[in-house]
């Protein structure tokens, strides 16, 4: 033995065996030692704790095993029969991995390290019925006007002991205020959702979900006041003209309040700022039908301009009400009294700034409005007519004359009227677009003439517009290519003005007289107007 090894060396750690060969002559054994190193890796693992050790037959929850003599990379874990998943060895005293599904309650824990060195920890891990651990409740606005329409998404997640979502959970909800639908599971976001409805009243709506096993979470959804509409809003006066200024008598201010919706708006203050030397009572809260009313009188004759505020915020109706000496208009004549209605803005001008004030309230429906210069209780074409063909008046002079009975004007100037819709057009306010085009209605074109069809190509109608600087008799006729006609239409007799839009051009169905549709191609229409001929194209596309 001496001959062969030098000597034995032994080394004992951790349950390690190392066993070291040195030998005393190669010549001796013949051949040169190439490995006289040999290693048993064997090691006995052990397990300290399982955690946690409880988890759902599902499976998925990730524990922790801490123990001894793991080996990185090699160690392996059964729960039961399965191995677990994604095993990770983090250092020879942890590992850490998610549990594998199981049908038994109670289940073995087996650490397994190569060499077949095992530790077992005997119902190391109890499989349960998964329960409800954790609800996530969201409530997307946070925040609502509490005007008994707007909504609010109200989201829930449930999840087990092992953190996996739970979708067949029976879950209820339920709120303060409000009204609230049965919650919807979304099964591609594993979430349940409903819709929560705000009420009329102000406050905090409590949202609240309770599962089967009596497990409750919350959310709040804050209910704020609803906006004033400026727009819809109301202020009227009555009366608004003739008021003795004795300081004893008075006109009646009513005002109503709405929201966006169209909604009355009760318990609100409202603050109304006339001129000086004017009594204004203080009006009450708004009731239940957004009203409430004040009383206003003067000891000097006036014209004042009323502003209503909601929370400094002005409403958009400025009623006028003016006050004379013993209740009698204080004018020299009929005339001024129509030329001081028709300068609105009171800068003793009846200008283009009078026309789009009137423009921008245009069918506004209220007593008392200083852009209802007919004082009939509605801003209307007859009003806007009456400033329009008065343009650059000044108090003293004679205005034009509107006779509602007939809806004409006596010496209309169409000039004027060009200018106002000239000068409208440069403003670019979109609030008098539609005053614009009530006014070119109103213009007698200078000119008969054929307009293009609309739409072109078209299939399978087609409207013809047309203008008459003067009544004339007028002919629709259509022609196909080679020049024969298709379609006539007698029209008759018509008043001059404009024949643009569907309500007053001609409207063709691509129809010949003998009602068959027409095929696809180019037609002509031929226009005739007393002796003014015009011809156009038009095309037929199916």
């Amino acid at each position: 033995m001496s001959n062969w090894i030098r000597f034995l060396v032994l080394l004992i750690h951790f349950g390690l065996l190392i066993v070291v060969f040195l030998p005393s002559l190669e010549a001796e054994i013949g051949y040169v030692l190439t490995d006289p190193f040999t290693f048993d890796t064997r090691l006995t693992p052990t397990i300290e704790s399982v955690s946690p050790s409880e988890g759902t037959f599902f499976g998925g929850r990730e524990i922790t095993v801490l123990g001894s003599n793991f080996v990185v990379g090699r160690t392996a874990v059964k729960l039961g029969e399965n191995y677990g998943l994604g095993i990770v060895v983090k250092s020879d005293t942890e590992i850490v991995l998610k549990t594998p599904s199981s049908l038994q309650a109670s289940v073995d824990v087996a650490v397994i390290n190569p060499g077949g060195m095992i530790v077992i920890l005997e119902d190391g891990f109890q499989y349960v019925e998964p329960k409800v651990t954790v609800i996530r409740l969201t409530t997307n606005p946070k925040t609502l006007v509490a005007n008994g329409a707007n909504t609010a998404t109200i989201t829930i997640q449930l999840f087990d002991q092992d953190n996996q979502s739970i979708t067949d959970e029976l879950v209820k909800l339920s709120a303060s205020l409000g009204t609230i639908d049965a919650p919807v599971f979304n099964h591609d976001e594993k979430v349940y959702r409903a819709q929560f409805i705000s009420p009329l009243v102000l406050g905090d709506a409590i949202i609240s979900v309770e599962t089967e096993d009596g497990k409750i979470a919350t959310s709040k959804i804050s209910l704020i006041q609803r906006k004033v509409s400026i727009s819809k809003s109301i202020v009227s006066v009555e009366p608004s003209t003739n008021i003795a200024a004795d300081g004893k008598s008075t006109a009646t201010i009513n005002v109503t309040l709405f929201d966006d919706r169209g909604f009355p708006l009760s318990d609100r203050k409202v603050t109304i700022l006339p001129s000086n030397k004017v009594t204004v009572t203080i009006p009450s809260l708004t009731d239940n039908e957004g009203k409430t009313v004040a009383r206003m009188s003067s000891i000097h004759p006036q014209t004042i301009v009323l502003t209503t505020f909601v929370r400094g915020v002005p409403l958009l109706d400025k009623p006028v009400v003016h006050f004379t000496i013993d209740g009698v208009k204080n004018v020299t004549s009929s005339n001024q009294i129509i030329v001081l209605a028709l300068d609105v803005n009171k800068d003793s001008e009846i200008d283009v700034l009078d026309l789009v004030q009137v423009a921008s309230m245009f069918g506004r429906v209220t007593q008392g409005l200083m852009e209802d210069v007919n004082r009939d209780g509605v801003v209307n074409i007859f009003d806007l007519m009456q400033v329009a063909s008065n343009l650059g008046q000044n108090v003293s002079a004679s205005p034009s004359v509107l006779d509602p009975q007939l809806g004409i004007f006596k010496n209309l100037n169409q000039d004027a009227i060009r200018s106002s819709v000239t000068a409208l057009k440069r403003l670019s306010d979109n609030r008098t677009m539609y005053a614009i085009e009530i006014l070119e209605t109103l213009l007698v074109p200078q000119r008969t003439q054929l307009r293009q069809n609309y739409p072109n190509p078209f299939n399978p109608e087609t409207w013809i517009p047309y203008d008459l600087a003067i009544d004339a008799n007028v002919t629709i006729e259509i022609y196909n290519i080679t020049g024969h006609i298709i379609k006539r239409i007698d029209l008759g007799h018509q008043a001059a003005g404009h024949y643009r839009d569907r309500s007053r051009a001609l409207s063709w169905n691509g129809r010949s007289d003998n009602g068959e549709r027409v095929a696809n191609g180019i037609y002509y229409i031929k226009f005739t107007a007393n002796e003014v001929i015009q011809i156009c194209q038009l095309v037929i596309v199916k």
